[in-house]
């Protein structure tokens, strides 16, 4: 997490304390003035009234007061000088301030290859301070001038202006054609396409030549808009100007937490009777983005499909606009949904009984909105996941000190293993630059698509005969989210075959290649977790490979298949090795290490040497 000093709450009672010192001068001055002009008339025999000793005394703060022909009072002396301190410091303080921001706007005009962030939420203000942290040039469109961080970001140095960034004179007076990233961040899926749209209008009409293309990138959740965005191909054209892509916090937390802290901590192998299950209690946009990473990566060993239950006081509203969204679901992954709300006691009750299953590999997720909420419900079902050894991830906005002590305190251990219990989706881990304009998550599939590129070149192919060659910035984003569903399961195919990979050196031979029987069983589970991809995506089987229909003869069952389909995927997965050391990655045997006598345990996978 990236710390600027101060919190901004702390900027703010900062703020508080000192125009409170500045009232006490004035009030101070106030009083001074009054009775040093009366002492004054006194010493003189001279009549003067309350409301011209006050009047004298207002005008001290315009630098002004009457003549006096002799010498004056302490009290008169000290009030002038207030006077003229505060008049000075009030001063600095308007006029400075908007003579200081009216020369930052200015010098906006020579901005360039700067990071121009729409939209000024928690997430909004977390990706500002990651990019300020970078020493990136940041420029803020805030729409809500009455904003707190609207102050927090002037605070740090960062050009806010504030109005509507759909609106295109804004956008220049933003410098849109010089910059080099615009983030659409915004809480409303609709403001942020809309953004993206007078973006591409404004950049690809413009004759002035840039050196590199603006990377504008959009924050959309809703799946179904994500879909018809791409669909309708609204940026087909492109004007080498302009490069868009689409993002999902929601999706690449459940990315991040499942390459972190997999589903599958436990080894299972070909014979293992159990299904990997997920428990989700609280089924928001969090909730729904982990059912569908589950999905994905769901495809094991042991072939046993991948298991879900949604706990929810709307499952069944939730469920049906679930389904509406993701027809197929229910081809790929067995989910069930029970309406209860979670402090009931038979909620407790049904999670025990879904937690002391012999046949399942359960994990338990907390995914409500409300930090307190998902905290207190983590606490209280401790007693009952430290029973059965089953791990809890706690989804929290902020990862504050109450709750980091309490888990801490309270997380259970697993046997000779990691701590079990996880926070995670908390906005300093997941809107930072890395993750959001970096593609921190996406460089094994940047890698994969490199790959792909150069062996089709040898091959002597075009982008003109295969569309998915093109540079991953204007790749089509069906092919982007394949590569990335694919690098996503690499590691839960090495941990099938009893391997993990790490950029930190083991006590150990690396592992450069795989045996005949690794590679039928890697290609095997590659297929199935391919063929899952696909029916979400809305694909069927069919007599040829149609994009526009959405047909392809490989979806079948891996017996089906032809030899060449077979041998392609062979091949894919014996390039694995060559893949993750593209990233500084190598592969180890967990019995390798186990047996080097190194206190191993993976960060997230707990081995079983009598399974090995």
């Amino acid at each position: 997490m990236i710390h600027y000093g101060k919190s901004h709450q702390s900027q703010g009672k900062d703020s508080l304390y000192k125009w409170a010192v500045v009232g006490l001068l004035v009030v101070a001055t106030l009083m001074l003035g009054y009775f040093g002009f009366r002492e004054h008339a006194d010493m003189h025999h001279e009549h003067t009234s309350f409301i011209s000793a006050l009047y004298h005394t207002i005008q001290l703060f315009a630098l002004h007061s009457p003549h006096f022909p002799c010498e004056i009072n302490m009290k008169l002396d000290v009030a002038r000088c207030l006077g003229a301190g505060v008049f000075f410091y009030a001063g600095f303080e308007v006029f400075g301030t908007k003579f200081y921001e009216q020369i930052r706007l200015f010098m906006l005009c020579f901005n360039k290859n700067h990071i121009i962030i729409c939209g000024l939420g928690r997430r909004g203000l977390q990706l500002v301070k990651s990019c300020k942290g970078n020493g990136d040039k940041v420029v803020v469109i805030e729409k809500d001038g009455a904003n707190d961080f609207v102050r927090v970001c002037r605070e740090l140095g960062i050009i806010v202006l504030v109005g509507d960034a759909t609106d295109k004179k804004l956008l220049n007076k933003a410098g849109v054609h010089k910059a080099r990233y615009l983030v659409a961040i915004s809480d409303r899926d609709g403001t942020n396409v809309e953004i993206a749209v007078h973006t591409h209008q404004l950049v690809g009409n413009t004759r002035a030549a840039r050196a590199e293309d603006l990377n504008c990138l959009v924050h959309i959740v809703d799946s179904g808009l994500r879909a018809a965005f791409r669909q309708r191909r609204v940026f087909a054209e492109k004007s080498g100007r302009f490069a868009l892509s689409t993002f999902d916090i929601y999706e690449n937390t459940a990315r991040l937490l499942f390459n972190e802290h997999p589903l599958d901590y436990v080894s299972i192998p070909t014979h293992d009777p159990r299904a990997v299950h997920l428990i989700i209690v609280g089924f928001g946009q969090m909730g729904e983005a982990m059912l569908l990473q589950s999905a994905r990566v769901g495809h094991y060993a042991n072939g046993r499909r991948m298991r879900a239950t949604v706990i929810d006081h709307e499952a069944h509203k939730r469920e049906r606009c679930f389904y509406h969204r993701h027809t197929t679901f229910e081809q790929v992954c067995d989910v069930t949904f029970l309406e209860m709300e979670a402090e009931d006691r038979r909620t407790a009750q049904t999670l025990e009984e879904l937690c002391k299953d012999r046949n399942s590999l359960a994990t338990l997720s907390v995914c409500f909105d409300d930090d307190a909420r998902s905290l207190s419900f983590a606490l209280s079902m401790l007693s009952i996941v430290s029973k059965y050894k089953v791990p809890i991830r706690v989804r929290m906005a902020e990862e504050g000190g109450l709750s980091t002590l309490l888990l801490e305190r309270d997380g259970l251990e697993q046997d000779n293993g990691p701590k079990m219990v996880h926070i995670f989706g908390t906005t300093a881990h997941t809107c930072t630059r890395d993750m959001v304009i970096d593609d921190e998550l996406d460089k094994l599939a940047r890698e994969i698509h490199n790959d792909y590129v150069a062996d089709m070149k040898k091959q002597e192919k075009t982008p003109e005969e295969k569309p998915a060659m093109r540079a991953w910035e204007s790749l089509d984003e069906d092919y982007i989210d394949s590569n990335r569903r694919q690098a996503d399961h690499i590691r839960v195919k090495l941990r099938a075959i009893g391997c993990y990979s790490t950029k930190e050196p083991a006590d150990a031979q690396p592992v450069t290649g795989f045996t005949d029987e690794e590679v039928k069983l890697m290609a095997e589970i590659e297929h199935r977790r391919w063929c899952a991809d696909r029916i979400l995506a809305g694909w069927k089987p069919g007599d040829k490979n149609d994009p526009i229909r959405k047909t392809n003869p490989d979806l079948k069952d891996w017996n089906l298949l032809g030899d060449g389909t077979r041998e392609y995927n062979c091949k894919t997965v014996r390039n694995i090795p060559h893949l993750l050391s593209l990233i500084g990655e190598r592969i180890y045997r967990m019995q390798d290490v186990f047996d080097g006598k190194k206190a191993f345990v993976a960060q997230t996978f707990r081995f079983d040497a009598r399974r090995a």
